[in-house]
């Protein structure tokens, strides 16, 4: 197995790695995208099926880290209750 594609990114802040292979034997490419903030791991999305290219596999992965980010600034987070102190 030998490395396709890898890219990186900066979305909003987060720093984004996109990792595909192509598995010989499964003859399909594999793969994950990892999702930092803050030089910490939020997130790790996968591959959910089986794509024609390469470029459509990262194309896959691009589409759901976008999906992610947004829904994340749109969510609290426990570490944010804690920076903002709260007022009485």
């Amino acid at each position: 197995m030998g490395t396709q594609h890898s890219d990186s990114l900066r979305l909003d802040g987060w720093d984004v790695f996109i990792y595909l292979d192509w598995d010989v034997l499964e003859r399909t490419f594999v793969g994950a995208a990892e999702l930092y903030l803050d030089d910490s791991l939020k997130c790790r999305i996968g591959l959910s099926r089986d794509f024609e290219s390469a470029d459509d596999a990262a194309e896959f992965l691009r589409r759901h880290t976008r999906r992610f980010i947004e829904d994340w600034q749109h969510r609290e987070h426990a570490a944010d209750e804690r920076a903002v102190p709260h007022r009485q």
